[in-house]
């Protein structure tokens, strides 16, 4: 199987992945290469970016339906249905393993599980284990990780920023059931309410 492999990061397109069994994937670079699931083959690869070639390979010893891979600033996370498993990228192997529901959110060194019911718990990247939690008791969206902390819309209708076992912010960002969404765009976050139609920005470390 062949898959095409588009590289948001550094906006670059990686040509091809070949003999990988790797899924189409919007990925970010992480030190010019991407972490792809292979699904089928039940592993997950590493491709480089300049080549489009797998240059590494982790069987995860059993075929997978319901696997992610999460990446950014040096940490590489792997959930397989609720196990995750983190990636030793010196040695190119399994560093640590963890029971693990919910969302995984990774990016600036940090790692976050997010419960469909609020509940969420920052993850060491390398142990897995878990050394912050907190129950934001409402429902949340996809959320981004930006300084380190969680930032996250939920359907209360405000956007909280998480930082290990407490909410350092919280921004009203429209009414209760409203379509909130946040991204990142350099150094602050926007916040899309799709439902008031209105974007703001929000900088994650003082929650203004």
């Amino acid at each position: 199987m062949v898959a095409g492999v588009v590289v948001s990061a550094a906006s670059v397109v990686v040509p091809v992945v070949f003999g990988s069994d790797a899924d189409a994937a919007k990925v970010d670079l992480l030190d010019g290469t991407a972490w792809l699931a292979s699904e089928s083959a039940g592993n997950v690869v590493r491709v480089n970016a300049e080549t489009g070639r797998v240059d590494a390979r982790l069987d995860l010893g059993v075929l997978a339906g319901d696997l992610l891979v999460e990446q950014g600033d040096g940490t590489v996370l792997v959930k397989l249905d609720d196990q995750l498993r983190s990636i030793d990228l010196a040695n190119l192997d399994w560093s640590a393993a963890a029971q693990a529901s919910g969302g995984l959110v990774v990016g600036d060194g940090a790692a976050y599980m997010v419960e469909t019911d609020g509940v969420v718990r920052e993850l060491d990247p390398t142990t897995l284990r878990t050394i912050g939690e907190v129950d934001l008791e409402a429902t949340p969206g996809p959320g981004v990780v930006a300084e380190g902390r969680l930032v996250l819309p939920l359907a209360d209708g405000t956007v909280r920023v998480v930082d290990g076992d407490e909410v350092t912010a919280e921004v009203e960002a429209g009414d209760a059931g409203d379509a909130l969404h946040v991204t990142l765009v350099g150094d602050r976050i926007a916040v899309l309410n799709q439902s008031a139609e209105t974007v703001r920005q929000i900088d994650p470390g003082s929650g203004d």
